[in-house]
């Protein structure tokens, strides 16, 4: 059994999606292939997998031969066909894996209109050593050397009666790294997205192909750590010879989960970093992700590697904690050994060993006005901000997932102003049945309770499908067949999601809002279901609740006629990410246009007055949802015009707060309970 396919996984299958995969085709009695133009791996090898190199878009073809052959390919399939199978499943982590070029609001510089800590450094390029930057952040602070001794192969020859006891010790060896990062996994402790990186080198380390290959050489005679280091060598040449920027960092990968197998050969434990010192910076020649992610990470305060670049796992680690990070010094990184002292400015890449009085004091005063942001944000965190005239403006979360839940509570998110349902679908191969939506639903309300959560019913197209549901070819899948549109054709899928709202709103404030809206007739049509769903759940005896109905703003025709839909619905959400492009004419994923996709454009900034005006004058909520609601140059608009909740990232919450409390004249007073 065999079929074609184009890869829809977002980056390919990288290390976190091939881990995926291979544990989907596992599932499976059948022997399975994966097949790139004239090369075939096995699809149970996360190794083999990733070497394959498959990128998204790419043409495979996945076939299987044993009694569940179908039903594996068919499911392996769907897999590929899934264009969000990049994000992690719930038990792998909590984010999705970062491109090069992303990074966590928490590792980013400062906006240019707060420079605190985010100014660049304007030394001359000679001084220090330069390599990659990672994380962003200055930091300077007393060095702590990471630099454990090399495991070296032996030159002894097993005789035919030790072959066999040399791979049980193999085999046990593998079992013991795999049982500490299980236990490592279990630790509640462990970041989200730590977690995803420690389940994709757990399979590294169980890999068929890297395992047997040292198996392979015991039997010719050598010991299992020469084994190990010579299979993890070859496994590690083959990612350096990857053109693709990440796959050809996962060979620091296998050198390092080969060094963690080697060191339970030896039964030695590799060099602790539970020492490192408050505000050390880690200087090795090398660090694996797994030694990392298991560090006390809240007292580093940088990382200095020879190995690595942005794409790395270290790197990955360093950004999501906010720690600045200058990796790919290669030999350059000996010269640090001996320091006493480092300086490190993961913007420009540059490290200086036992920098000079001047330098220290820059780098000091820089880390001192970073540290006095962060610290006069956190007073906002607890904040419950307000007009002038006491009304209360709702700083709320946008979230596509419960993992986010955590980070939005910290950051003071006052409920949440848009939940993505669409992720819930994309996470799984097949449509998500009434009793898991209503769980998440229900999950969501309860964190937040009694704040409102805004749960935004079904918005896919053409350009993000999921499973289960066939969309058409079309030209341009932004303009055509989605959103509310679709889900008004497919009352099967609507209902289920509608009726799983309906079951959580039992348990905290929910609302729901219609993405995607041009239409007075899509707001009367969805509330006749609504009507149609509860109505099913009474007969059944089912517990339930109403919520309110609104709408979101983002299509030029709902701005038209805004005053209508305020007689419909109970509220409005504007979406300024579509909104702008569309008032625009301007593709927000275009570059070329890049300039046009401005939401302070006077011509989006008349279209949310409009709007606002349409829904105070109904006397309804007006909201926002895009990352424009979290812009402190804009805030003060949005509030004249009428909108009493913003929702944006949570790293952007405190900010925005601070901007509302500005605005009003006062400073932060804490309300209780707000972000607790």
């Amino acid at each position: 059994m065999e079929r074609s396919t184009i890869v829809r996984v977002h980056e390919g299958l990288h290390a976190r999606p091939a881990t995926r995969f291979v544990k989907l085709a596992k599932g499976f009695e059948s022997d399975v292939e994966i097949v790139k133009g004239d090369k075939a791996v096995s699809a149970k090898s996360p190794v083999k997998l990733m070497l394959l190199a498959v990128k998204e878009n790419d043409e495979v073809t996945v076939r299987a031969n044993g009694a569940d052959a179908i039903e594996a390919v068919e499911a392996l399939i769907a897999y590929l066909e899934n264009p969000r199978a990049g994000l992690d499943d719930d038990d792998e982590a909590g984010q999705p894996l970062m491109a090069p070029q992303e990074k966590p609001a928490s590792a980013q510089a400062a906006p240019a209109a707060t420079p605190a800590g985010g100014d660049r450094e304007e030394h001359p390029a000679g001084e220090g050593l330069r390599g990659v930057a990672a994380s962003e952040g200055v930091h300077v602070g007393p060095a702590f050397a990471h630099f454990p001794r090399q495991i070296s192969p032996s030159s002894k020859t097993l005789s035919p009666g030790e072959i066999d006891p040399e791979i049980d010790r193999l085999n046990a060896a593998v079992a013991a790294v795999q049982a500490r990062m299980d236990a490592a996994l279990a630790d509640p402790e462990l970041a989200g997205g730590d977690r995803g990186i420690v389940a994709a080198l757990r399979d590294i380390a169980g890999d068929e192909t890297l395992i047997e290959e040292a198996k392979a050489s015991i039997r010719k005679g050598f010991d299992a750590v020469s084994a190990m280091i010579a299979s993890a060598a070859r496994t590690a040449a083959e990612f350096g010879r990857v053109e693709d920027a990440y796959l050809n960092a996962r060979a620091d990968d296998v050198e390092a989960v080969g060094r963690q197998i080697c060191l339970a050969l030896l039964g030695q434990e590799e060099a602790d970093l539970a020492s490192i010192p408050q505000g050390a910076v880690l200087v090795a020649e090398d660090i694996g992700a797994w030694d990392l992610a298991r560090a006390p990470l809240k007292r580093i305060g940088a990382v200095v590697c020879g190995k690595g670049g942005a794409t790395s796992h270290v790197a990955i680690i360093a950004r999501s904690h906010g720690i600045p990070a200058v990796l790919g010094l290669g030999e350059q990184v000996a010269q640090l050994k001996d320091a006493r002292e480092v300086a490190v400015d993961g913007h420009s890449g540059r490290v200086v060993a036992n920098p000079p009085p001047d330098l220290r004091a820059e780098f000091e005063r820089r880390m001192e006005a970073a540290g006095k942001e962060r610290d006069a944000l956190a007073a906002y965190q607890a904040v419950m901000p307000r007009r002038a005239d006491g009304t209360v403006i709702e700083v709320a979360a946008n979230l596509g997932s419960l993992e986010e839940i955590e980070a939005a509570k910290e950051a003071g998110a006052m409920g949440v102003g848009l939940f993505r349902t669409e992720l819930l679908f994309m996470r799984h191969m097949h449509l998500p049945s009434e009793d898991m939506q209503a769980e998440t639903y229900a999950a969501l309300a309860k964190a937040f309770a009694p704040h409102p959560v805004i749960v935004r019913t079904l918005d896919i197209g053409g350009d993000k499908p999921v499973a289960g549901i066939d969309f058409p070819e079309e030209e341009n899948p932004f303009l055509g067949w989605r959103g509310i549109r679709m889900c008004l054709d497919r009352p099967d899928v609507f209902k289920r999601q509608l009726r799983a709202l309906l079951r959580a709103a039992v348990h905290g404030n929910v609302k729901v809002m219609l993405p995607m809206v041009s239409d007075v007739e899509e707001g009367r049509r969805t509330r006749a279901i609504v009507d149609e769903c509860a109505a099913e759940l009474e007969r059944e005896g089912v517990s339930h609740a109403r919520f309110e109905l609104g709408v979101m703003i983002e299509t030029p025709a709902a701005v038209l006629v805004a005053p209508a839909l305020a007689r419909e619905v109970a509220f409005f959400s504007i979406g300024t990410n579509d909104l702008t492009q569309y008032v625009m004419a301007a593709d927000r994923l275009n570059p070329s246009v890049a300039a046009l996709n401005d939401v302070a454009n006077p011509a989006v900034m008349a279209a949310i007055e409009m709007t606002a005006k349409a829904g105070v004058d109904a006397g309804i909520m007006v909201g926002m949802c895009g990352e424009a609601a979290g812009r402190p140059d804009l805030i003060p608009r949005f509030i004249e015009m009428g909108l009493t909740e913003l929702s944006m990232s949570p790293a952007s919450i405190p900010r925005a707060k601070k901007a509302i409390v500005d605005m009003a004249g006062a400073g932060p007073t804490p309300a209780d309970g707000v972000g607790t």
